[in-house]
This record gives structure tokens, sequence and C-alpha cells, in this order.
């Protein structure tokens, strides 16, 4: 028998615009994907991000919450071997992130490998405490995009400030477990449960004092924790950090409240979901399909049940509530704690009704075709044709079906578009998605990397450039306090998108097209840096780090003067397929641009890619920033005049020589005029029509009478 429907608390939200209510409804069970099991829901726990996300409306209307669960696998995907049906496993899932997907209901789902057995030696309400917390404080402490602590040095030592919070708990535990010396902030009345998980030295954090007493204790602090993220946490733990520099990591995604830390702290953010190796988008923070952190989400589950077994991980201690139906008691007593200053944390437990249903399984496939949105048609229609709708509907239509039909030489990418204003009023970006250290400063521009060392952000158009000739323009700025610059940084054409890496802050072993400003001369002999080149990737070949890109350079040309440049620094990359790949740069003259590269027959871009920008700064800093982006899909090939603009090379497609001058921004005047050419004479025959059918019309009528 098929289980049509199961029981949920679900987030409805009346239309009258007042709060939102949590309702028990009945809705369809979750479908899976080949990697994951259906779970029986035995106990769920209750976590501040449900209540939060709750008061503030966060997934609106048909949301289902809660994240940490334990309970019995009842179906499997097709392709799961890790656990088996009727293994007790906890496991963890974004509630709310998918409508009508959460841990609040009597089924749900895990992923195979992001999960537990759960251990005879602790209870299932205890074993619902730990997925979330836990794996948060393990990859707080050992994510590359996090603290990155080498585990095989056993002398590191780190803050946790926040000791006793749930993720706190963890956290300490973890550090202990690896010989780390541990050092905590917590109430007074916290002192000996911190201690018991392992801290090595416990501080109160409201005493005036506390960071000279860490700094006693230890004088090198490089790394952080800042598990509680409020308005004075951040700032006043990165005080503690050596004067030469270290790292924060926060519970904060969007890396909120850091703002005032200390010149030597960087900053970096942990969210759990990157275990799950996919493209995360959490309010304006936006973070990539991570590999790595996946691995580590992986080897943390497979070894937590024996530390448990072991006594090296002690689950929290839960308040047990009853049923589906407790769990506005259960965020309400949340609400009720934080105004005592108290996070407890809280556990629902079910009891359910057996029901006497098996459960279908279908896996679902998910389409990477994208529809084109309405606005993007619309833009194509109005970028040139906007005069045409003062006409009548049916010869504004005819109108611009002709002008459509033949060959206007371009039009603006709504999908690529300018990115200024960079936010909009929800403080959300309509077109890009942004991280790692990346800020965005409101109107002026979007700081890649600020000038400090060890920096590395991103920026990546959310939906692909599909035309298959196009025209991208970017303005930027690298400029920064040191004769000693920066790496660089890139622009890519590529298959992926949201994905980090060495090179120039992005992914090596790319599929599509890398435009590279190397800044910094490592060892490449006889070549004048600044040094713009490109790649083309193919998914196999490796960048040539080691020569500053030498063996792998589709062309390039050197650009001295293109940093701290006094006029609007900018790209432009022309594509078309088959036939061309043009890279002109502006740097020394405003509205002059100068050829970098003209390539004949280049190697062939992916029809769908995304636009995306990367930087990084290695031992030395630079600010680099994106100030505008634009493109355009081009039907007409463009005149191939231009000037070198530096030295200029190619391996692998021919070159097309320049004229010795530099091209401008200016429109070519035989388009232009061959386009209204054919305007005004599709007017002439349209009149002409509309008349004979006028006269037509005129003399049937007078023979009907």
């Amino acid at each position: 028998m098929v289980l049509s429907t199961m029981n949920a608390m679900v987030v409805e939200v009346p239309e009258n615009g007042s709060k939102p209510e949590l309702i028990k409804k009945q809705i369809s069970p979750p479908m899976l994907e080949p990697h994951e099991v259906l779970v029986k829901v035995a106990t769920v726990a209750q976590n501040p991000t449900d209540v939060q996300a709750f008061d503030l409306n966060l997934f609106g209307n048909g949301a289902v919450l809660g994240c940490d669960f334990a309970g019995k696998v009842e179906r499997l995907g097709k392709d799961v071997t890790k656990v088996a049906e009727g293994d007790t496993i906890a496991g963890l899932l974004w509630g709310g992130e998918i409508k009508g997907l959460g841990a609040y209901s009597e089924y749900t789902k895990a992923h195979e490998s992001i999960c537990f057995k759960v251990p005879k030696s602790i209870s299932l309400p205890e074993a619902a405490t730990i997925p979330l917390a836990s794996l948060t404080a393990w990859l707080a402490l050992f994510s590359r995009d996090s603290l990155n602590i080498d585990r095989n040095k056993p002398d590191n030592t780190v803050l946790i400030w926040g000791g006793s919070s749930s993720v706190g708990q963890y956290a300490i535990q973890i550090a202990s477990m690896f010989g780390f010396k541990t050092i905590t902030t917590c109430s007074p009345h916290s002192f000996d449960l911190v201690k018991s998980f392992g801290a090595t030295h416990v501080f109160d954090y409201n005493d005036s004092n506390v960071v000279k007493s860490i700094k006693d204790v230890a004088p090198d602090l490089k790394y952080v924790f800042d598990t509680i993220g409020n308005k004075t946490s951040s700032a006043t733990a990165s005080e503690a950090i050596d004067e030469n520099g270290g790292t924060l990591c926060t519970v904060r995604p969007d890396k909120s409240f850091t703002e005032n830390v200390t010149k030597q702290t960087r900053v970096t953010p942990v969210l759990v979901w990157t275990a799950f190796n996919r493209v995360i988008q959490y309010k304006k923070a936006s973070f990539p399909a991570s590999e790595e952190d996946h691995k580590l989400g992986i080897e943390f589950n497979d070894k937590l049940p024996g530390w448990i077994d072991e006594g090296k991980i002690k689950p929290n201690k839960p308040k047990v509530l009853g049923g589906l139906d407790a769990i506005p008691q259960g965020f309400q007593e949340h609400r009720d704690a934080l105004r005592r200053l108290r996070q407890p944390t809280t556990v629902v437990n079910f009891f359910l009704l057996l029901l006497q249903h098996s459960i279908d399984h279908t896996a679902t496939v998910k389409s990477s075709v994208r529809p084109i949105p309405a606005s993007f048609v619309i833009g194509l229609f109005e970028t040139r044709y906007s005069f045409i709708m003062r006409l009548s509907s049916l010869s504004a239509a005819l109108l611009g079906a002709f002008a459509w039909t033949t060959s206007a030489a371009e039009f603006d990418d709504e999908n690529i578009r300018s990115i200024s204003p960079y936010l909009d009023s929800d403080m959300q970006s309509r077109w890009y998605d942004f991280g790692g250290d990346t800020i965005i400063r409101t109107d002026s521009y979007i700081r890649l990397t600020s000038d400090r060392p060890s920096q590395s952000g991103w920026m990546y158009s959310r939906v692909p450039l599909t035309a298959t000739n196009w025209q991208i323009e970017v303005e930027f700025k690298i400029s920064g306090k040191n004769q000693l610059y920066g790496d660089g940084f890139a622009m890519w054409i590529t298959r992926q998108r949201a994905q980090m890496g060495t090179v120039f802050g992005g992914p090596d072993n790319f599929e599509g097209l890398g435009v590279f400003i190397d800044t910094y001369k490592n060892n490449r002999p006889g070549v004048v840096f600044p040094y713009v080149m490109a790649m083309y990737g193919d998914g196999k070949t490796s960048y040539d780090k080691s020569n500053d890109g030498k063996h792998t350079e589709l062309a390039g040309c050197s650009a001295r003067g293109i940093r701290h440049a006094s006029i609007p620094t900018k790209l432009r990359l022309t594509y078309f397929q088959d036939k061309q790949l043009k890279l002109e740069l502006q740097y020394k003259v405003e509205d002059e641009w100068q050829t970098c590269f003209d390539l004949e027959e280049p190697p062939a871009v992916p029809n769908i890619a995304y636009v995306g920008f990367t930087a990084e700064t290695g031992e030395l800093s630079d600010n680099h920033d994106i100030i505008s982006v634009a493109a355009k899909n081009l039907y007409t090939q463009p005149g191939s005049g231009g000037n070198t603009g530096g030295k200029s090379s190619s391996s692998k497609s021919k070159s097309r020589k320049g004229t010795g001058k530099t091209t401008t921004g200016q429109k070519q005047g035989s388009s232009w005029t061959w386009f209204f050419t054919k305007i005004i004479l599709f007017i002439i025959v349209a009149g002409g029509a509309y008349v004979g059918y006028t006269a037509y019309r005129s003399k049937a009528k007078s023979h009907r009478f």
C-alpha cells in the first residue's frame, strides 16, 4: 500500500496579513533522491533557527520547519548503500527551504552520508540534539572556509566564545578530542559543565577583564569560534586575537555583527548546509557547492557513533515535550528563555500512530533546462524598439516581428545586466550570488577582496548566458596601499558556477573561458606585469600557476598601469562562435579601448555558461572592486579594427592583427542606417497595404448597397 499523506506541522499565513500560525495538516510525504532514505520520525530537536524562521516568516505559506531528527529508516533511495531499512538513525535537513519538507512531520528524509546510526548508549531524544549543532562545530573548526585548523597539530589553541551553547558544547568536545588547548567563555553557573567537556580555561564573558584574562593564557591566539553571533560577541572575542593576525569564525552565515572586529582579524562564516555539496543561498549570502565540506561531513558522521560510545562526544541534555501539538509550546519556551538570557535545547518527542502502509518511492530528476524569463523576452523587445509601442497593437506586433527577424545588431541580456544598484529593498541581489570575503558597498561597488592578506571572494550570475554570440563589458578597480600587489582577479564564462579554488580564487580544471588579470609576477621572465590573459578550460587541464599561466595561455597582453588607473578601468570581451574572440581594455584614456588580443577561430565556449568573478590576495593585499557588468547578445559581427594595448600573443588560435588605432565605444553608422532603412521600407509597405485594404473595403461596401 502506498503512503499518500502524512501529518505535519505546517506554517500558515492568514490572508489578512496577521502573524503566521502553526497548523497540523495532512500533506504529501517526501520524494527520495537516489542517495536519500525515508525516515519515520521518532524525535525532533527544536533549534533557534526554527523559531526565527517562523517568527520572521522566512519561508512563507506551506513551509514545514524542523532540522534535527531521529527515527527509523522505512525506505531506501535506489543508490543507498550505507544504511538499511529498519536502522535507527539521526540526521538533519533544512526545514522550510523546500516547501512541505521538514522534520516537524511524521516522515522526513535524510542523505545516507549526512546521518549516523544511533548507538545504544544514548536515547533517541538525546540523539536528536546532535546532528546540526555538532556538525556545525566540526565544520567551523576544520573547514577550509572557516577556521581551517590543522588536526595533526595538537598544540593548537582555540577560543570558543559561548561554550555553554549547544554548538559551543560540541565544539569544546571536538577540540579537546584532538588535544587542542581549549579556552571558552560562559556564565559562572556553567563553568563545571564546560570543564566536564574538556575546556582547559574558562572565563566569565561578562567580566570586564575577560579579554586580558584570555591573553594572559593565550598570548598568540589565532583561532576564535564565536558560537553566539550577537552585536558584541564577535567584536569582543576578536580583541583576544594575536596582533599579527588570526581568524574568527562566526555562526552568522552572512557575517553580520562582525563589522567592528579588530583590524588583524579575518572573519569567516560557517553554515552546516555546505556539507550537502550544493549551492546554498542564505539571506544575502551565498555558499558554493563544497566537495571538501561534504567529505568532512561524511567523515564526521561515520566516526560519530564510535565517539559517542567511547564517551568522547556527549549529547545535550534535552527537555522533552509531547507530540506535534507541543511544538508551539516549545517555540514560546524558547522566546521566554531568550528573555531570561538562557537558550535551552528543547526536544519534541513524537507519540505517533503507527500507520499500516508501505511507502512508495520514486526518484526525482531535476531538469537542467531553464525557461527564458518573461523579463528577458520583454527586455529584448524594449531595448531598441520602445517607440513601436506607440503604434496600434497589430502594427506594433508586426513591426516588432519584422525587426526581430531582420538581424538586429545587438540587444542587452537582461540575465547578465548592470549590477548597480547592487541590492534591492530586501537587501538581495536579483542577478548575482556572492560569497567568500565579498563585501557589498551599497551603490558604490562590490568588493571581492579587501586590502588584506589571505582574502578570497566571488560573485556569479544566478542564470546562465545562453547566447551563441555575445559581448560582456565590465568596469572594475584594482587598488591598494602596498607597492607589492595581490594575486589578481578573474572573469569566468564557464559551465560551472559558484566554485572557489586556487586560480585567482576560482576553480581549477574548469570548463569554458577564464580571463585573468594577474597583478603579481611570480615566475615569468621577459613579461611586464600586470598581465592580462585568457585560458580555455576543457575540464581536465590545470592552470600553469608555477609559470604565471605561460603554458596554458590562449592569448594575452601586458597592461602596465591598469592598477590604480586614473580613469574608470574597463574590460570588454567579444565572442562570435568559431569566428572571433576579442579582448579590449580601457585604462589609459577614457573612451579609448586598447586591443589586448583578437583571435580568429577560437575554441568553443559552452553554449550555456555562467558569468562569474573571483579574486584573491594571497600573502599580499589589494582591493578588487566590481563596479558594473553588462552583457549584449550579438547578431552582427563588429569590425575588426583595434590596437594591441601591449604585447599580444596566441598559442592555440589564429591572431588577427590590429590596425594600429584604438577603438571607441561609438556605434557603427552603417548598421543603424540599414536598420532604419528596413524600418522605413516596412512602414511604407504596411502603409500601402493599409491604404489598399481600406480602398478595397470601401469598394466592397458600395457594391453591397
